[in-house]
């Protein structure tokens, strides 16, 4: 990647920056952390590590849309999650500077 493209992406990334929640940067943080992962594994992740009061998926699955919206995440494919017994979206980060 050039200078210019890494350059343009970190000045895009610190205006959307400013709009960003605590929990959407939380959530960008863990993702670029450890890598590809779905809603009810990130929300586990969040949790044992003392950062949600829940494991719940609905305290990191809205900011996952929110992020998919914005361009910041994505979803890269399924994978089948035992608890429900159905597939679940994946999700990584596009790019981000943090």
């Amino acid at each position: 990647m050039s200078n210019i493209t890494k350059t343009t992406r970190k000045e895009s990334f610190n205006k959307v920056n400013k709009t960003l929640g605590e929990r959407q940067l939380m959530v960008l943080e863990f993702l670029k952390e450890d890598g590809e992962q779905t809603a009810r594994e990130l929300a586990m992740n969040l949790w044992n590590r003392g950062h949600i009061p829940t494991p719940e998926r609905n305290m990191v699955h809205p900011r996952l849309n929110e992020l998919v919206k914005l361009g910041l995440v994505k979803v890269t494919g399924k994978k089948l999650d035992s608890d429900m017994g159905r597939f679940v979206a994946t999700y990584e980060v596009v790019w981000v500077v943090l």
